[in-house]
């Protein structure tokens, strides 16, 4: 009974119920269209909306506006009297953070699991038991103005669209910067190379006669 509690709890409408009035079946009291108006009401109270398809950008919008907060109470001086390990700390988290999300931002943005989905009915039975929750999310995507669907059909359209040109631009700004940190340490070797004193110094070349 709990197990079916559960499942008819998460599957019939979750968002909008959640949002708008009971996530639970049995405490449900709200009609599925009141629900969703409420839930309406809720997306436009909260701080910020994020979506999961979209956490490379909303990681850092939510860190503006909702986790700065949170650190700014708890240092109770803007961060000044940070210590420079835990800055770097800070500073290794992000990096992390964006590797992470870069490496599985295809799985973020592809329709993994409902392309496993083949059979017409079942279609029509998931469409059914999300009809209002598609409208909850339809409605928070252009209370954001963001598209409605943000997702490729498979790994392949990901990769032509958008992993081969972040590819490609990655390759090229390690080839910049390997290209710049070789002349920066040539140009480094030549200055102390040229403050050294003279019996240090390479000997000139000079030209065996009639080499010119």
């Amino acid at each position: 009974r709990t197990v079916e509690h559960k499942l008819r709890s998460f599957f019939h409408n979750a968002l909008a119920f959640q949002l708008g009035d009971e996530l639970g079946e049995h405490w449900r009291t709200k009609r599925p269209e009141e629900a969703v108006e409420l839930a309406k009401e809720t997306l436009r109270e909260l701080d910020y909306v994020a979506f999961y398809e979209d956490w490379y950008l909303d990681f850092y919008g939510l860190w503006d506006k909702i986790f700065v907060e949170f650190e700014r109470d708890q240092d109770g001086d803007g961060g000044a009297s940070r210590t420079l390990p835990w800055r770097f700390l800070g500073m290794l988290r992000r990096l992390l953070f964006e590797l992470n999300a870069l490496v599985f931002r295809a799985r973020m943005r592809t329709r993994k699991y409902a392309a496993q989905v083949t059979d017409p009915e079942d279609w029509k039975l998931i469409r059914n038991l999300t009809y209002y929750d598609q409208q909850v999310y339809d409605f928070a995507r252009d209370l954001t103005r963001r598209p409605k669907d943000p997702f490729y059909s498979n790994y392949a359209e990901y990769m032509s669209v958008e992993g081969i040109p972040t590819l490609l631009a990655l390759v090229g700004c390690l080839c910049t910067c390997c290209f710049g940190c070789c002349r920066c340490l040539r140009c480094c070797l030549s200055c102390a190379a040229s403050r050294l004193p003279m019996p240090f110094r390479a000997p000139p070349r000079r030209l065996k006669p009639g080499a010119a």
